[in-house]
């Protein structure tokens, strides 16, 4: 992945889940962004049916610093968690 700043939109954020998700009535994606704070992303399934897919809006990196991110999916007779990724946001010029 290229460098990401701080204000960013558009920017397309993939989790590969390992394994069949297109059933999947819920898809999100945990952020905690580096001041701790929380949120959840809904987001959409990859065509290869194994990515949740997110793209940037405006308002969702504000921060520079650490992003982690977590899957959460609901699958008929199973929801849970996948891996926590990170990635790091740059500061822009000011």
């Amino acid at each position: 992945m290229s460098d990401i700043f701080s204000g960013d939109i558009g920017t397309l954020i993939r989790l590969n889940v390992g394994v069949d998700i297109s059933t999947a009535t819920i898809t999100k994606i945990r952020v905690k962004k580096p001041d701790k704070t929380i949120v959840l992303w809904t987001a959409t399934v990859g065509g290869d049916k194994m990515t949740l897919n997110y793209t940037t809006k405006s308002g969702d990196l504000t921060l520079a610093g650490r992003y982690q991110l977590q899957a959460y999916v609901e699958l008929p007779g199973w929801k849970g968690h996948g891996d926590i990724a990170e990635f790091r946001i740059k500061s822009i010029l000011v």
